[in-house]
C-alpha cells in the first residue's frame, strides 16, 4: 500500500494529460487488428532513431509507433520531440515524474502506467507492446503471432517470496512485452513496482495470477528466453554485457547510462557498430 502523498502526487500526475509538448496523438478507439508500439524514452535521441529504423525494418505487422519522453534532459526532450515532428511520429512529453533518483523503477512504472490510462487505454487498439527505448528487433517478427496462442508475451519475471499466494512473484518485463487487448481489457494494469518485484509487478494479481498460478490450467504459455553476452571480462550487468531476448530482439541495457558505468562509452560504441550492421542487414 502506498503513502497517502505518494498515492496523491500519483494521481496529480497522471491527470497532467494532455500536454501542450505532445505532437500527432489521436486517442479515439482504432480499427480492428491494430498495433501500439509504445517506447518509454529516457535521456538518448540516438535510440530512439535505431528503434524506429529497426521496426520499419524488421516488424512485419503494420503498426503505429508512439514515443512517450521520459527524459530528464531538457536538450534531450528537445531533440526526441524535433525527431518525432520531422517522422510523423506521436510523442508524448511526459510531465516530471514523481518519483526522482533513486527511484528508477517506479518512474519507469509511472510512467507506463500514464501512458496506459491517457493513451494506450482509450485507443483500444487490438494489441498493444511496450518496449524499452534501447531493444530492437534483428530479424522480421510478427507480434500478433506472439499473441496467436496466449493473451500476453514478453520475458517472463519470477520471484520466490512467501508472502506472495503460490510462493512465487510472477510479471512480465515492461521493456518487451505484448497484450492482446481482450484480455486487458476491464483490468486494473499497474506498472509500478509491487509485492517485492520490480517495475511491472504491480499487475500480479489482475494479469498474471488467474494464468499462471491456476494448476488447474493446463494451457502451455510460451515466453522469452535472455542470453546475456559479454563485450569484454567482467560480470557487472549494465557495464559489461547486452543481452538477446527471445532470439529475435537485442538489448542494449543501460543506453541511458543511469548506471554510471565506468565503460559507457565504449560500451556505446561497440553497441552502435552492431545497430549498423543490423540496418545493413
Amino acid at each position: 500500500m502506498k503513502y497517502p502523498m505518494e498515492a496523491i502526487r500519483l494521481q496529480i500526475y497522471y491527470r497532467r494529460f494532455p500536454s501542450k509538448e505532445n505532437v500527432g496523438l489521436i486517442t479515439e478507439s482504432l480499427s480492428n487488428d491494430s498495433l501500439d508500439l509504445v517506447t518509454i524514452a529516457f535521456n538518448n535521441p540516438e535510440m530512439i532513431c535505431y528503434q524506429y529504423r529497426l521496426l520499419k525494418k524488421f516488424i512485419t505487422d503494420s503498426f503505429v509507433y508512439t514515443v512517450a519522453d521520459n527524459s530528464t534532459d531538457a536538450k534531450s526532450r528537445s531533440e526526441i520531440r524535433a525527431y518525432c515532428t520531422k517522422q510523423g511520429l506521436p510523442y508524448i512529453a511526459l510531465p516530471p515524474s514523481p518519483y526522482g533518483s533513486p527511484y528508477y523503477s517506479k518512474s519507469h512504472g509511472a510512467a507506463l502506467n500514464y501512458v496506459y490510462r491517457n493513451y494506450i487505454q482509450p485507443r483500444s487498439a487490438s494489441f498493444f507492446g511496450l518496449l524499452d527505448h534501447d531493444i530492437f528487433p534483428i530479424c522480421p517478427i510478427s507480434p500478433r503471432f506472439y499473441l496467436k496462442d496466449q493473451p500476453y508475451y514478453g520475458m517472463l519475471q519470477v520471484c520466490e517470496l512467501p508472502k506472495i499466494p503460490g510462493g512465487r512473484l510472477l510479471y512480465l518485463w515492461p521493456g518487451l512485452a505484448f497484450f492482446d487487448s481482450v484480455y486487458t481489457q476491464g483490468k486494473l494494469l499497474n506498472f509500478l513496482p509491487d509485492f517485492g518485484g520490480d517495475t511491472g509487478s504491480g499487475s500480479f494479481f489482475s494479469l498474471y495470477k488467474p494464468l499462471l498460478c491456476d494448476e488447474q490450467k493446463e494451457t502451455v504459455f510460451h515466453f522469452a528466453d535472455e542470453e546475456r553476452i559479454p563485450l569484454w571480462e567482467g560480470d557487472d550487468f549494465q557495464n559489461d554485457m547486452y543481452a538477446y531476448i527471445g532470439k529475435d530482439w537485442l538489448h542494449f541495457v543501460n543506453a541511458s547510462d543511469w548506471r554510471n558505468a565506468a565503460d559507457y562509452n565504449k560500451k556505446s560504441a561497440r553497441m552502435k557498430e552492431m545497430l549498423e550492421d543490423l540496418l545493413q542487414k
